[in-house]
């Protein structure tokens, strides 16, 4: 029932939110989430500073944002998570970040899996995601109803830009953009 929708809103099976409107945040004494005004392809971005910060491991103590949506369903759903794109500085396995639904075991992901290469060699996925201002990850989730719900997305490794949330409960059509920012609750009209 719509009367009862809490946060970020269905709409033909998808779920789609800016990151910088967060509806929690969970900043520790040395580190904090900051919003990048107008960076990215539809609106703000938001990432962790300082930028050299150490790894983070996902747990209630450790930065996260959360946003809370109502799903018209249940069962299993992708989320695609659009990131801006970096190159691996840090030299290492790739940066990463977790997400989670409700209280699901965060799935950790790698935003450079795959992706390592030879110096020598430019990496044709670089141009993509430079050209497109994006990078796409996908993750997997199920809910086992249907209603209130929170997606969280927790720091790992500094130096992942978050751009948009896109929950593919089965709607999702394709498009350069992705869909529009769904309705939410929880900002007043004016």
């Amino acid at each position: 029932d719509l009367r009862d929708a809490y946060g970020f809103v269905e709409n033909n099976g998808v779920v789609s939110i800016n990151a910088a409107n967060y509806s929690n945040v969970n900043n520790t004494d040395q580190i904090t989430w900051t919003v990048i005004p107008n960076l990215g392809r539809t609106n703000s971005a938001i990432t962790v500073e300082p930028a050299n910060a150490d790894r983070q491991i996902p747990n209630n103590y450790s930065p996260y944002v959360e946003y809370d949506f109502t799903l018209f369903s249940s069962g299993k759903l992708t989320i695609d998570t659009y990131v801006s794109p970096t190159l691996n500085y840090k030299k290492n396995e790739g940066l990463k970040y977790a997400i989670s639904i409700d209280e699901e075991e965060p799935q950790i992901i790698n935003i450079h899996e795959g992706e390592t290469q030879p110096d020598w060699e430019y990496p044709a996925w670089w141009n993509n995601s430079v050209t497109d201002h994006i990078k796409k990850k996908q993750s997997t989730h199920t809910v086992s109803a249907a209603g209130k719900h929170t997606l969280k997305v927790w720091m790992v490794d500094p130096g992942v830009v978050f751009q948009k949330f896109v929950i593919d409960a089965g709607g999702l059509r394709p498009s350069y953009l992705g869909p529009r920012e769904s309705l939410n609750t929880l900002i007043k009209i004016k």
